[in-house]
């Protein structure tokens, strides 16, 4: 054979003609078996949401100059109908933005949360979280239900900020007058937190994962976020050695469960 045929025969295929070709089959009776180490698999995660959070870092400040920018810009071109449309679209586009910047830094930092534990009366810890909600009309629509005092060793400022993020969810997706209802059960050595809605609830397939990272369901394809929030909550209570479970029907509601040893 030539030289020259040598060469056609080992010119590689297209990408056009790999992408073409049906993935190889194992052999009847062979069973496909992969070994990882531990590390190796985790490592590439943690490499990602590193860049994540430099990328995030990043565009802080850009987003934080735009923001000073439409200031300057809403001053100077005054108060006319059309400007003030189109100002209102961007800094409706900024605060997205911002929201999803705050979510993203959120979840690098969830990977490594870091606990003060202190003895914290949890009817109190969700009387500060409730009182914390903007609206007034959306305050009246939330009932705290606790049959005494619980006192948990948790980190209350992490606590608060999965109780927050769970009545906030339940608040949006309940539609006004439908109430809210925070309750504490102590069972044995373990103290429950549940949040209960009667919302628009959650199929049970988009409740088998959405506590994973970068999900939402599909009844939240109209609401704004990065879907990391319940991801953060997960990686909070699950460092204080806990859980958080999710039981809902779809149109009927919603009740997240946390767990927590006492």
């Amino acid at each position: 054979m030539s030289s020259t045929s040598k060469y056609v025969d080992t010119v590689p295929p297209k990408v056009e003609d790999l992408a073409a070709e049906p993935p190889p089959r194992l052999a009847r009776g062979t069973h496909e078996r992969i070994t990882l180490d531990p590390e190796e698999a985790v490592a590439p995660a943690s490499r990602w949401d590193e860049h994540v959070a430099d990328i995030v870092h990043d565009l802080r400040h850009p987003v934080h100059n735009i923001a000073i920018e439409m200031a300057v810009m809403e001053r100077q071109l005054g108060a006319t109908h059309a400007n003030q449309e189109g100002i209102a679209r961007v800094r409706e586009n900024l605060a997205y933005m911002e929201r999803v910047i705050v979510e993203l830094l959120e979840s690098a930092a969830a990977e490594h949360v870091v606990l003060r534990l202190v003895p914290t009366e949890l009817c109190s810890l969700l009387q500060r979280v409730m009182e914390r909600v903007g609206a007034a009309e959306d305050r009246e629509r939330v009932r705290i239900e606790a049959s005494h005092s619980v006192v948990a060793h948790v980190d209350a400022h992490h606590i608060e900020r999965v109780i927050s993020n769970l009545l906030q969810n339940a608040l949006a997706y309940a539609p006004a007058p439908a109430k809210i209802v925070m309750r504490i059960e102590r069972r044995a050595n373990v103290v429950k937190l549940s949040v209960i809605d009667h919302g628009i609830g959650i199929s049970s397939t988009d409740a088998s994962w959405v506590f994973e990272k970068y999900t939402r369901g599909a009844s939240s394809s109209d609401r704004d976020g990065s879907g990391i929030g319940l991801y953060v909550c997960r990686k909070i209570v699950e460092a204080h050695g806990g859980r958080i479970a999710l039981r809902s029907t779809l149109g009927r509601g919603s009740r997240f469960v946390i767990e927590l040893p006492v």
